[in-house]
């Protein structure tokens, strides 16, 4: 007996290799998939809670209207804001009761308004609380939004 495999037995190791490859791919790619998420998960709740640190206080709010800093005290309210003071349905003259008017930003729509919260979203960006209404000028969302800038 010569010390040369004999091809049967070569091709039997080569595809016992593959296949341990073929599994050792898909299993370290299902773990990076796992961990990009939990990573995401983690990360975004951490930014998304500095929205929900306060809650609404009207005087506050409206005292900040023309505030363009980046730490604008509104950025803590503006998750309470949304969760338990604008409710579906409120005309656009009870939101500007409540928040005073809108900042002067254009947006393109008779039906969009928009308030500037500051820079809380953990990215450099400006983060806006955005009011889009009915053509009845009824609420019909209040969304936390960034734009890059």
């Amino acid at each position: 007996m010569s010390g040369r495999l004999s091809p049967p037995i070569l091709y039997k190791a080569l595809r016992i290799l593959r296949r341990i490859f073929i599994t050792g791919f898909i299993t370290a790619g299902v773990l990076f998939v796992f961990i990009l998420s939990l990573g995401h998960r983690i990360l975004g709740k951490e930014f998304q809670a500095t929205y929900y640190t306060k809650p609404f206080n009207q005087a506050v709010w409206k005292q900040h209207h023309d505030d363009m800093e980046v730490k604008n005290p509104r950025g803590p309210m503006a998750g309470d804001l949304v969760k338990h003071q604008l409710k579906r349905g409120m005309t656009r003259s009870e939101v500007e009761t409540l928040l005073g008017p809108p900042s002067p930003c254009p947006t393109g729509s008779p039906y969009v308004d928009v308030y500037y919260i500051g820079d809380w979203g953990g990215t450099p960006a400006l983060d806006f609380l955005r009011l889009d209404y009915n053509s009845n000028k009824t609420l019909r969302r209040a969304t936390i939004h960034q734009q890059q800038g």
